[in-house]
């Protein structure tokens, strides 16, 4: 996304900013369809520039690229284009070249938000020769729970609408989080639609720096005096697009600056790192802002020091882009005074910047004060939850729960597990109060019930053992009548476990009822999979015709006990192996955890091994089990196979990929070696902090170790200190041992604050796991087991018993 103004405020190069909706955002900007030559560049949030008017296009090797990719969908059937990058890389600018070479006769449809999509298509707006364009889709359209929604929306309008391309533009960290491996439970992924939606497409990934030839060529075309400043000044970093889009000299003011309204913008960019999509409150920036300035800048603060922070944090750098831009106001018309967005590129870079870095104490205190919407109370519990702020996540979900966000009563329920405090008498009966008025399918109870199951079970132990059957029962029996697919599969485990076998038979009768499979998606097809006719020829219907109910059934056709997983091979033997694989394709494309597992069982005919050879292949360019399983398989027969494919995967920065393999390896004898030379590359190479942190630890434990069980401290060598000093910047767990070492050196303050730095990045296991309590409370066992249970205070000191 670079550099263009918007034409109707020239002027002023003012861009309001409007956002999904939440119960205090203004009313989304209505989804517009018109011809592409008559959108106006800034109008399709292509980003403002310095200089008059929008710069000269220069053109790279990713254009070459994506003007293929439309290319192919102007020729042939709708498709997504995903284009990725970092922040002011210039990646809307690159589709909107792109779209307008190759699709300039299109129309465009612009629908700001997953409401203003459905609004579209209701409408009937998406029609043949359209292009979707979904800028910053990750906190757009494609953000948090609507996201699902859209996704499963767009699945099906790719399907039904000829000749439609989806542009999606997105940042990196995005990209992967919302495309990584699926869990093991199809009904737990929140992500499924939008992970499908993103990998079944074409990917172009635009770089953040130009050549010297491409700056020599940008330099040649352009005769404005601030372009031509740009060019010049981006000679050191190769960062044109950032500069001409005002972006670097914004971070060069943040940065340099010691102005309060600095600690405005860093709280915002807190917020944003933790999860708050919607607009921000100022009262909740000018609120946390203390915590972010030293006693003596506190002392300077006179008047109306919050107006002063905030006319510095909304004024534009070079009258292009301010800190906090605005957002729209909630009648619809002008800007909101009272609340504001972040520069995307601040967001980015802060963000990496603060990774590992806990809020301060008055940053938590204006969340709970401030006017969010349920989501955005969410996440920030789930961010005071990982840095072992406890209570303030307690307090933080139940403000979410408050605003009718249901989803965080299962993270409150993981909370108070983690925690034990689901396993004392108050901290059930607590729940047990919460979940009773929630209505969403079942979700709620369904989580409840299997964590008593836990303690009816014997698997864990407390307070209420004595009635925890009745409560795991009545529970999971209500999230059953609820809807909940899993409930009754969970009772009869449960029964199964408890030894009770004629109660889970009675379950399981229950659940296996065709009046309890019906609500089951995916019910028909098990139905035609057992032989009954009339289910059949509708699954045969069905997939001719294809729509929501074919997506509904293909992406939860394994989402079913084990026992009704067969339904492939019951369909081959009717005569309708044609029929189960296209169903098992797709059940592929739709992401079902287990379905392309089944599908390479399915092709176990030698006509078909060279199908899966290549199927096989395929998933290893996008799923890490594949990968592993590939390599694995081509290790050491073929080992230079092996090593390219991993090397594939180590430049499409598939770190936890490569991490898995090289894990695994180093637990072969024959390949450690290999696998410490690998280590050694991506650790001094590519500064991979997980990388030096493994070589470190395997170096550690090659050490000759007496009966105590550790080294002795002068046979270590000065290698491992190093690389574990300097993974433990980026990698919790190199912060953990880290402090052991420390602690084991004596330098126990220093030890201390590498433990309570591994916390404050986000390994609250340090906490429940007693590790903290024992360096802090070596000698007062009853004050460690508290902090295991209530944590930290937002400060980052042991809680009292709250």
């Amino acid at each position: 996304m670079i550099f263009a103004q918007d034409r109707s405020m020239a002027a002023e190069k003012v861009v309001i900013y409007n956002f999904p909706p939440s119960h205090t955002s203004a009313p989304p900007l209505p989804a517009v369809s018109k011809s592409f030559a008559s959108w106006e560049v800034g109008e399709l949030s292509v980003k403002p520039s310095v200089g008059e008017g929008l710069p000269p296009y220069v053109e790279r090797a990713h254009d070459l690229e994506l003007r293929q990719c439309l290319r192919k969908i102007r020729n042939g059937s709708s498709s997504v284009v995903v284009i990725e990058g970092n922040s002011c890389a210039g990646k809307t600018r690159a589709a909107y070249e792109g779209a307008g070479t190759e699709l300039h006769d299109w129309a465009l449809l612009y629908p700001h938000s997953a409401d203003g999509l459905r609004q579209a298509a209701a409408e009937g707006l998406v029609r043949p020769r359209t292009i979707i364009w979904l800028d910053d889709a990750h906190s757009t359209v494609l953000a948090d729970r609507d996201g699902e929604e859209a996704a499963a929306l767009l699945l099906t309008l790719k399907d039904a609408v000829s000749h439609l391309a989806i542009v999606v533009t997105i940042w990196p960290g995005h990209y992967e989080m919302l495309t990584g491996a699926a869990p093991a439970s199809q009904g737990q992924d929140r992500l499924a639609r939008r992970r499908t939606l993103l990998q079944a497409s074409y990917r172009v990934t635009v770089p953040d720096t130009f050549t010297d030839r491409e700056l020599d060529d940008f330099q040649r075309r352009v005769t404005d005096p601030q372009w031509v400043q740009a060019v010049d000044s981006a000679r050191g970093t190769q960062e044109l697009t950032q500069t001409l889009a005002a972006a670097v000299e914004l971070m060069h003011r943040y940065r340099r600056s010691d102005h309060p309204g600095k600690a405005l913008v860093t709280a915002a960019a807190d917020l944003r790192r933790l999860g708050v999509r919607e607009p921000i409150p100022a009262r909740t920036l000018t609120a946390a802002a203390p915590g972010y300035l030293t006693t003596h800048a506190r002392m300077k603060l006179v008047g109306d020091w919050a107006a002063t922070a905030l006319a510095w944090a909304r004024e534009p750098c070079h009258g292009v882009c301010p800190a906090l831009p605005p957002v729209l106001h909630p009648d619809g018309i002008g800007p909101d005074p009272d609340r504001c967005d972040l520069n995307d590129y601040l967001e980015q870079h802060i963000a990496e910047e603060r990774a590992f870095t806990a809020p301060p104490s008055p940053f938590w205190q204006a969340a709970l004060t401030a006017n969010l919407g349920g989501l955005s109370y969410a996440k920030l519990g789930t961010a005071a939850f990982s840095s072992a702020r406890f209570k303030i996540a307690r307090d933080l979900y139940i403000k979410a729960l408050e605003r009718h966000h249901t989803p965080a009563f299962s993270d409150l329920c993981v909370l108070y597990s983690e925690t034990g405090m689901i396993h004392t008498r108050r901290g059930i009966d607590e729940l047990l109060a919460l979940c009773e008025p929630i209505e969403d399918g079942g979700e709620s109870a369904f989580h409840l019930g299997t964590d008593i199951g836990y303690v009816a079970t014997g698997q864990v132990d407390a307070e209420y053992r004595e009635r925890s059957v009745e409560l795991a029962t009545a529970l999971l029996e209500r999230a059953a009548e609820a809807g909940h697919a899993l409930a009754r599969t969970a009772l009869v485990m449960m029964y199964e476990d408890l030894g009770q076998l004629d109660e889970a038979a009675a379950v399981a009768r229950v659940a296996d009822a065709p009046e309890a499979q019906q609500e089951h998606p995916a019910a028909l097809l098990h139905q035609a999979a057992e032989g009954d006719a009339d289910a059949l020829h509708e699954l045969k219907r069905l997939a001719h015709t294809g729509g929501p109910r074919w997506h509904a059934l293909v992406a939860r056709a394994f989402d079913v006990p084990s026992r009704l997983c067969a339904w492939p091979s019951k369909l081959s033997k009717q005569g309708e192996r044609d029929l189960a694989r296209q169903l098992l394709d797709a059940s592929v494309a739709a992401k079902s955890a287990a379905a392309l597992g089944m599908l390479l069982d399915f092709l176990d005919r030698p006509e078909d091994q060279q199908e899966a050879a290549a199927l096989k292949r395929s998933a290893a360019e996008t799923d890490s089990h594949f990968l592993f399983q590939l390599f694995m398989e081509l290790w050491p027969e073929r080992r230079r196979e092996a090593l390219a494919l991993l090397s594939r995967a180590r430049r499409q920065r598939r770190h936890g990929a490569v991490r898995t393999v090289v894990r695994h390896l180093h637990k072969i004898p024959s390949a450690r070696h290999t696998a410490e030379d690998i280590a050694h590359i991506l650790a001094m190479r590519d500064r991979q902090p997980w990388a030096q942190y493994e070589l470190a630890l395997w170096m550690y434990e090659r050490l000759e170790t007496p009966e105590e069980g550790l080294p002795p401290l002068e046979s270590i060598p000065d290698e491992v200190f190093a690389l574990i000093e300097a993974a433990a910047v980026h990698y919790q767990d190199a912060r953990r041992l880290w402090g052991q070492l420390l602690s084991r050196m004596g330098r126990e303050y220093e030890a201390r604050e590498a433990l309570f730095a591994a916390v404050d990045s986000g390994d609250y296991t340090i906490v429940t796991h007693g590790e903290l309590g024992e360096h802090l409370f070596p000698d007062q066992p009853t004050k460690a087991e508290q902090l295991k249970m209530y944590g930290l205070t937002a400060e980052g000191e042991p809680h009292d018993v709250w």
